[in-house]
């Protein structure tokens, strides 16, 4: 009987040598011999927002400020300043900005049309009140 176990380990000796000499080959091969493993489908997610974006509405037209500031003396040479909120038509601006007593004068528009300077001719009168409207009319 113990001759018959001692073949049977030796026969179990020899596989289980062999079995790990195969998988040490195994390990051994380079992983460009190796075949590539199949790639498995992808899927696709789609997904829809569920907050579409409005386009923004454009603000109104608006002087913001003026130099000198509302109510304020006027030096007699130095001109008025508007600040825009947007960059204005400048057509629409000067067609609607009206100077009482009228005044002749150049329009300097600076900073991308968002800013207007009027540079009068002649000296604003001094002592006089002088009252400058924008009427409506303009445009951005």
């Amino acid at each position: 009987m113990s001759r018959a176990l001692t073949g049977l380990s030796k026969r179990s000796l020899i596989f289980l040598l062999i079995v790990l000499f195969v998988v040490s080959l195994m390990c051994r091969i380079s992983p460009s011999q190796k075949t590539p493993p199949e790639e498995s489908p992808v899927a696709t997610l789609a997904v829809e927002p569920s907050l579409q974006v409005q386009p923004a509405v454009p603000l109104p037209p608006k002087v913001v400020e003026t130099r000198p500031a509302d109510g304020g003396e006027i030096n007699g040479v130095e001109g008025v300043t508007f600040y825009f909120n947007q960059p204005m038509k400048t057509d629409t601006v000067q067609a609607a900005l009206v100077i009482e007593p009228y005044l002749k004068g150049i329009f300097e528009w600076l900073d991308g049309n968002r800013v207007l300077h009027f540079q009068p001719d002649a000296s604003f009168p001094l002592d006089t009140p002088i009252r400058i409207t924008l009427k409506g009319g303009c445009s951005g």
